[in-house]
């Protein structure tokens, strides 16, 4: 019953709209992905790291898909979340398990008394609240 609920959340995440993009892997020792380079330049999206059929992970980022991705394969010494991240994926990747990047990216546009809506940005906490992946910590 368990895997059946993974499974539902992974595809509740693919009934949004969310599209598969590429996956971590090392080479060399180095954290890459294999992300198309026509899409690096992209804003304002929602991203997930899957596993088989577990998510993982949920954020949200308004800087570049380049930008973003590069925050985990190069984290600064402060960003705690994403060296965090970061060595979660490695482990993974080292345990030879795919860890997939997906992304949502809005199509709709929509407005509050005149006011636009930032569809990510209300989306995130509540596909953490209800998915709880597992890398998701609230308050870090």
């Amino acid at each position: 019953m368990k895997t059946a609920g993974r499974r539902n959340k992974v595809q509740r995440l693919i009934d949004l709209g969310f599209e598969n993009i590429g996956v971590w892997h090392l080479v060399d020792g180095v954290l890459s992905n294999g992300i198309n380079g026509n899409i690096l330049g992209i804003r304002n999206f929602l991203y997930a790291f899957i596993t088989g059929d577990r998510v993982r992970y949920i954020g949200k980022s308004s800087t570049t898909l380049r930008q973003r991705m590069n925050g985990y394969k190069n984290p600064g010494p402060t960003q705690r979340t994403n060296i965090r991240i970061k060595e979660k994926i490695i482990e993974l990747v080292n345990g030879r398990q795919t860890v997939g990047i997906m992304i949502f990216l809005p199509q709709e546009t929509l407005k509050y008394k005149g006011w636009n809506i930032d569809i990510a940005s209300g989306l995130e906490n509540i596909l953490i609240e209800t998915i709880k992946p597992d890398w998701n910590i609230l308050g870090i």
